[in-house]
């Protein structure tokens, strides 16, 4: 898994349209995959794939509104996996 994680690192990371859809309305249902990755512990401490997500989050959390729609539709569960990972 942690290759199938890398790469969607690679997609984002490049701007992919295909990735993050037109006008990034992909960006919401991104979120929800990277919160779901931290909330069931998927990758490793140690994983160099981690600090790349968190950086992506980081990225879209630079635009509040942006930022506040991706995580506005997420459980609370997740909401907190997220926050615990960007605080982390």
């Amino acid at each position: 898994m942690e290759s199938v994680y890398g790469y969607l690192c690679e997609l984002l990371e490049s701007n992919s349209p295909a990735a993050l859809g037109p006008n990034g309305s992909n960006l919401p249902h991104i979120v929800r995959i990277i919160a779901e990755i931290f909330a069931r512990g998927v990758l490793a401490e140690t994983s160099p794939t981690k600090p790349r997500l968190v950086a992506l989050v980081r990225m879209i959390q630079n635009d509040a509104h942006l930022f506040q729609s991706c995580v506005g539709s997420l459980t609370p569960e997740l909401q907190q996996s997220l926050q615990g990972a960007l605080q982390s």
